[in-house]
């Protein structure tokens, strides 16, 4: 089952990568972590959930000098890869720090009581502020988006483009950025899913 993993996992991932598989009747655990000249570079922690038909991604983290070279995007694209092969439907994260634009960029939505819970509240909150600040944005897109009680409408969040100042408001904000990165970076984390697109 190893050679699977790497088969699917490692495509287009740069650095040296251990993999390490945990197996139980209906769960299997794997860590995967890639390291250049002896330097942790990114690592990935799965579960296959084979009696529930999921993957979850329970860790994506790359080290801050390999950002920005497309690394998380490879690590889920290989993840659905992967899922799909084995037969997965769905793909469930917790999303936090700069994943929570991530991975709404990349299709994952909150499930309806976080969007209308926490979500909702707290992006109406983060837009108030931006609104009342020096920022000259028009704010009628996400005032629209947000009103809405269909967690769908998260997916239009991240593509909000009307630029907003964040002066070191976060270690991963700071100048002139896209007010759906602000609100979603900003904003709580969350929990969402997706299925499992067909690869095969």
């Amino acid at each position: 089952m190893i050679e699977i993993f790497k088969r699917y996992l490692t495509p287009g991932l740069p650095g040296d990568t251990e993999i390490c598989v945990r197996s139980l009747p209906h769960r299997t655990t794997i860590d995967l972590i890639a390291t250049h000249k002896g330097r942790d570079m990114w690592r990935s922690k799965l579960s296959l959930n084979f009696k529930a038909s999921e993957i979850a991604l329970l860790e994506m983290f790359v080290c801050g000098e390999f950002r920005r070279r497309g690394i998380s995007r490879q690590l889920l694209a290989n993840s659905m890869s992967l899922g799909s092969h084995l037969g997965l439907r769905r793909a469930r994260l917790r999303a936090t720090g700069l994943g929570r634009y991530v991975w709404a960029l990349m299709g994952y939505l909150p499930t309806s009581e976080a969007w209308n819970g926490t979500l909702r509240p707290k992006y109406k909150q983060l837009l108030a502020y931006y609104e009342g600040s020096d920022n000259e944005c028009d704010c009628d897109n996400a005032r629209e988006t947000l009103a809405s009680d269909d967690p769908t409408s998260f997916g239009l969040i991240a593509d909000i483009s009307e630029l907003v100042r964040c002066e070191g408001s976060t270690e991963h904000l700071s100048g002139r950025v896209p007010l759906g990165a602000a609100l979603l970076i900003e904003g709580p984390d969350w929990s969402g899913s997706r299925e499992v697109p067909d690869t095969t």
